[in-house]
């Protein structure tokens, strides 16, 4: 029994046990943890096999939770049927703020010296970066970062009270790869190298760009290989700069210029004849060291490859001497002239002439057009305009023969020629015979005219109509008409002509019978008659036959206007010679009319000939048609058109004969009554929201005598009547019709009623509340969008979509938010408002603009915020303070307003490096030559005095430049360099001198250390020129400076003369007395002090005194201008007369004639004396003034 009690008690407590919930609870791994990071919740229970279900929906007994707010977790148990729930409050501390910066790219112009990363420091909080390289600091919140390579650093900020932290990360990418710069392979200008420039540089590389300094003589400064074409040596200096990154890079290229040009002297131009420089002269210079010599043509030279060669010509040639520098290949030209004159005058007396009466009556042109130069003496004078032009005019009055002498003035050579002139001027005699009459009564076969002929002439008659033969001397003259006849009878020896004349008198003229041109008489032309016939000749008389249609029948010209056609005959009479004409007229008459018919009238309109009807009659072949008016006819030229009018129209036919113009007219009526009446149903409207809810009136104002019609019926308040009332149910299409009941015609028209009444429903959804924890980007209002509707919100401050039925709306202030629903088909609307409060305000600041300074400048900082607030700058500047920022970093300004919403603003402050400007190395120069101030380091360049940078200039005294120099940042610096001016030596060649061929000279150049002569020849030595010569000489002092002067050698050359003497006696020259003939040599200095050699041909004429003293000449006028006259004795025709010059020597020489007299042409003498002498007479003096 005991026992079966105790196993009831258990049963009870089993009982009892098994109907309890399950005791539960949950453990934390952490009841605090970190945003974002991960604890493990487990619920505990006494009772096995419970189940278990989470608030996050796990079922498992423990799980793992990230929360990032704080958040209470709970579990249900359930045990046996039962349930226990248990929870478990987790805190999440909020992590720190890491933000690492923006990234940016450190180039050679760009973040050079690297940039601030990161973020400005929060209260609590700690840094760390990796990696640490090239940071100003591994713990601060925004380090200098200034890396050699691209790098990417991570910010680690850690809570030091919560221990939580948070990671950002910023790429610094470094690019600063220098280009590559080739300024190519030295080069060397020369006249025959490179003459026009070189190459330099090399291909350009993308990306990259290119500067050459200095610019002087490049084709461009901007290019990878520009053409270097400097006028002096000159070294080029490239820079090329990465565009990308602002590197740069430089290299130089050395252009040596040697374009010396040699100096070429072709010598003095000069004369060769036959007595001067006949066997040439030597032309050229003295040869240069180093330079080689061609002549062109080579023709008459001794060596076209000498600089001195002796030109000796057949003909005036200029020669061209070229001198080449052989170290620079660079050429000098110049010319000389030598003109030859050894040409003999060609004497042109003309061909023989033949003076009559037909050829050269009154003379003619002797000789040839005159030679430059020449004197022309004609012998004899006897006929001649003048004896001493190359071309007179000669006359003669007997046959004579002329003689021409023509003498070269230059070179005293002489030639003569002939010509004859004939003379025969025998005159003949003419008799043309006596003057007759022809008529019809006597002589009408004509008469014999003339005489009896002559032996030896011919004749000639003119005009030869009506004569027998026009080339005897009697023929018979039976004329037509009168005729004045001319006889020219001509000796055929001389040519001389005599003339006669014979009148013959015809009178055997008839009459001129014209009886005129047909005509046609028609209805157009001609309806009147016309004349005919002509103008009326006095002394005639005319007659007409038939007479009739005749004005006249006995006038000459009559109006002739016959009914029919007629052929008119006229005949004319002359009663003096009893001749008589006669001619015909037709004169043909057309004036038939032709027949017109237009037809019946008739009538149209809606019921009969709608479309016109057949019109006229049946074409004529030989008629036109013509129809007035054209309107409505198919053809306004046929004889019979359809006639279809719009309106009732009277139609004429005009009918025209084409062949004499005559017409006939008739006239048609075409009744038109087609009017229709007018059918306007209206305008199209639409019954709808936006008018015309109840319908409109359509139709129009009735017209008198017309019905009217409407279909269809339904929505109209009348149907038979012009204008209704149309209010319909549904969208519809009424048609008007209008009736004219007297003709039948109708119209119709038709009208569009539009319904559409549809409405929709606005719904603008629930006021809204917008502060700094609730909908603090906003909240959507409205509802979704109904088909064939079209929303507007108002007002659209904020809204996302203000068009939308549902839009995101985030005003930034308290308003009302009105929404309208329209149908766009309809027009009808519906509206709806929202409220939308908000209450957050946030402080307007403003840190101010990002500064750049250039080091050592302060600056100010001078933020604005609103009154109230709590405001600190980061870095420990104060605001509206001045400082002196050392680095380039970020400024923050954090501003707190009493809602606790705060803002923050930075501006950035970069410090720039002051520019190492350099002015360059200090110059030595010469006076005269430019120097070039070119900074360096800067990019715009300020000189002292004046100066611009890159710019030549000549410093007149030495002295020290300074240069400030800007960068691109405008910041500047200043550096100084010195310029020292060396005077130029002053050279003097020393005093010009004259020399005579074969002296020598000294060159003597003082006044600097060292000389150059351009003739190569050293300072000290003897030169012996064999022409005038210009030397140059160059001076150089101990600076290298230069000075010249110019040495000018006169070279006189020796001259030589010939003097040809023919004289009576001794003749003495220069105080040396010759005796006898022959040929004598003598040297004397001439004007120049040089050696002039004469040779003296001398002739003794040997005659007796006694001889000389009976033989005279005698000379008038003396003195003279132009002629001299002579006589003389006839002992001495024939002999030779001379004129001399007191030296004796022969300038002219004549034939003393057998008329005892002569004149002499000496006008081309010079002023001065003269002797006139014979080999038999004593020399006489003449004056030429």
């Amino acid at each position: 029994m005991k026992q079966l009690y105790t196993l009831l008690f258990c049963l009870i407590l089993c009982a009892f046990a098994w109907s309890q919930a399950p005791v539960v609870s949950i453990t934390a791994s952490s009841t605090q943890v970190c945003a974002g990071s991960t604890l493990t919740l487990t619920a505990n229970t006494s009772i096995p096999s419970s189940t278990f279900l989470w608030s996050t929906g796990a079922t498992s007994s423990a799980i793992f939770v990230s929360p990032n707010s704080n958040t209470t977790y709970s579990c249900i148990i359930t045990a046996n049927g039962l349930s226990s729930t248990a929870s478990q409050a987790i805190s999440v501390l909020a992590n720190p703020t890491a933000n690492a910066g923006t990234d940016f790219t450190k180039t050679c112009v760009s973040n050079a010296n690297g940039a601030f990363i990161g973020m400005t420091a929060q209260p609590g909080v700690t840094y760390n970066w990796s990696p640490t390289t090239a940071l100003s600091s591994g713990t601060a919140a925004n380090p200098t970062a200034n890396p050699t390579a691209t790098t990417t650093y991570t910010l680690t900020a850690t809570n030091t009270q919560s221990g939580c932290v948070a990671t950002d990360a910023v790429v610094v990418s470094v690019n600063q790869t220098l280009p590559t710069a080739d300024a190519g392979l030295d080069g060397e200008k020369t006249c025959a190298q490179n003459s026009t420039g070189v190459q330099i540089g090399a291909l350009p590389q993308s990306g990259q760009t290119y500067s050459w300094t200095p610019s002087t003589g490049l084709s461009a400064t901007g290019v990878a290989n520009p053409i270097a074409n400097p006028s002096s040596t000159t070294n080029y200096t490239l820079t090329v700069t990465n565009v990308a990154n602002g590197c740069t890079a430089t290299d130089q290229v050395l252009v040596s210029v040697n374009t010396t040009l040699p100096t070429a002297n072709a010598g003095l131009d000069f004369t060769k004849t036959c007595v001067t420089n006949s066997n040439g002269l030597a032309i050229g210079q003295v040869t240069a060291s180093g330079v080689t010599y061609s002549w062109s043509p080579s023709t008459g030279l001794s060596s076209a490859t000498v600089s001195n060669p002796t030109a000796n010509p057949s003909a005036t040639t200029t020669y061209t001497l070229t001198a080449i520098q052989v170290s620079s290949g660079c050429t000098a030209t110049d010319q000389v002239l030598v003109t030859v004159n050894q040409q003999v005058p060609v004497a042109n007396a003309g061909v023989d002439l033949l003076k009559t009466c037909t050829q050269n009556t009154a003379g003619a042109t002797l000789g040839s057009a005159a030679l430059t130069g020449c004197t022309y003496s004609w012998s004899p004078s006897t006929g001649l305009s003048s004896a001493s032009t190359s071309t007179p005019f000669a006359n003669p009055t007997q046959t004579t023969t002329y003689t021409v002498t023509v003498t070269q003035a230059s070179s005293g050579c002489t030639s003569t020629d002939q010509m004859t002139f004939d003379v025969n001027v025998a005159t003949p005699t003419a008799n043309a015979g006596v003057d007759f009459n022809k008529t019809c009564l006597q002589n009408t076969n004509g008469l014999q005219i003339g005489s009896t002929a002559v032996a030896g002439y011919t004749y000639n008659w003119f005009p030869t109509l009506g004569l027998s033969s026009s080339t005897i001397s009697n023929p018979i003259a039976n004329p037509t008409q009168s005729t004045s006849y001319l006889l020219t009878v001509t000796d055929q020896v001389s040519g001389c002509t005599a003339t006669d004349q014979v009148a013959v008198t015809v009178n055997t003229t008839a009459p001129t019978a014209n009886a005129g041109a047909d005509f046609t008489k028609t209805c157009v032309n001609n309806t009147a008659g016309l004349l005919i016939g002509a103008g009326t000749t006095a002394g005639n008389t005319y007659s007409w036959s038939p007479s009739t249609g005749l004005s006249s029948p006995t006038i000459s010209n009559p109006l002739a206007n016959p009914s029919v056609t007629t052929t008119y005959t006229l005949t004319v009479n002359n009663p003096a010679t009893g001749c008589s004409a006669t001619d015909v007229v037709i004169v043909t008459v057309n004036q038939t009319p032709p027949l017109a018919a237009a037809g019946p009238d008739f009538l149209k309109n809606c019921y009969q000939n709608l479309t016109g009807s057949v019109i006229g009659m049946t074409p004529v072949t030989g008629n036109s048609y013509q129809w007035s008016p054209i309107a409505g006819l198919n053809f306004a030229t046929a004889a019979n058109p359809v006639a279809n009018p719009a309106i009732t129209t009277t139609y004429t036919l005009t009918v025209t004969n084409v062949a004499n113009g005559c017409v006939s007219t008739d006239q048609i009526i075409v009744t038109v009554d087609i009017a229709a009446p007018s059918a306007n149903a209206g305008n199209d409207f639409s019954i709808n929201c936006f008018g015309n809810s109840v319908g409109a009136s359509i139709g129009m104002n009735p017209a008198p005598g017309m019905t009217y019609s409407w279909t269809p019926v339904a929505g109209l308040s009348t149907t038979a009547t012009a204008n209704t009332w149309a209010n319909p149910s549904q969208t519809t299409t009424y048609t008007l019709t209008a009736l004219n009941p007297v003709n039948g015609c109708s119209t119709a028209d038709q009208v569009l009623v539009s319904v559409n009444l549809t409405t929709p429903i606005a719904n603008a959804g629930p006021d809204k509340l917008k502060n700094c924890t609730i909908n603090t980007t906003g909240a959507q209002i409205g509802t979704l969008a109904q088909a064939q509707t079209n929303y507007s919100w108002s007002p659209t401050t904020a809204l996302s979509t203000p068009n939308a039925a549902q839009t995101w709306a985030n005003p930034s202030q308290s308003m009302w938010y009105v929404l309208t629903a329209t149908n766009w088909a309809s027009g009808c609307t519906d509206i709806d408002s929202v409220y939308f409060e908000v209450n957050v305000v946030q402080p307007i600041i403003e840190a101010g603009l990002n500064q750049s300074v250039c080091l050592g400048d302060s600056i100010l900082v001078s933020a604005t915020y609103p009154t109230g607030t709590q405001m600190s700058w980061n870095n420990g500047i104060q605001n509206n303070q001045y400082f002196i920022p050392t680095i380039s970093q970020y400024y923050t300004l954090t501003v707190i307003a009493t809602n606790g919403c705060q803002s923050q603003d930075s501006l950035f402050v970069q410090v720039n490096p002051l520019p190492a400007i350099y002015a360059g190395q200090d110059i030595e120069v010469c006076a005269g030559q430019t120097v070039t101030l070119a900074g360096s380091f800067g990019t715009i360049y300020y000189w002292s005095g004046g100066i611009q940078n890159g710019v030549s200039f000549i410093p007149t005294t030495s002295g020290a430049y300074s240069v400030t120099g800007l960068d691109i940042n405008g910041c500047q610096n200043t550096d100084l360099v010195l310029v020292t001016v060396h005077a130029n030596p002053v050279v003097s060649a020393g005093v010009d001198p004259a020399l005579c061929l074969g002296d020598s000279v000294l060159l003597s150049a003082t006044g600097a250390l060292n000389y150059s002569w351009s003739n190569g020849m050293a300072n000290g030595s003897y030169i012996t020129p064999n022409f005038t010569t210009l030397l140059e000489v160059t001076g150089t002092n101990q600076f290298g400076c230069t000075g010249s002067d110019l040495f000018e050698i006169t070279v006189n050359q020796p001259t030589f003369s010939t003097l040809n003497v023919v004289f009576q006696g001794p003749y003495t020259l220069n105080g040396i007395t010759y005796n006898q003939s022959g040929t004598y040599t003598q040297v004397i200095p001439n004007a120049a002090g040089c050696d002039s050699t004469i040779t003296l041909n001398y002739e003794l004429v040997d005659v007796g005194i006694e001889d000389i003293a009976l033989q005279t000449i005698e000379a008038y006028p003396n003195p003279f201008n132009d002629q001299i006259r002579m006589t003389y004795d006839e002992n001495l025709v024939g002999e030779a007369l001379f004129v001399l010059d007191l030296s004796g020597r022969v300038l002219e020489q004549y034939e003393l004639r057998a008329d005892l007299k002569m004149q002499l042409e000496l006008g081309a003498f010079p002023t001065g004396t003269y002797l006139l002498s014979t080999r038999k007479s004593l020399p006489i003096r003449i004056v030429k003034l």
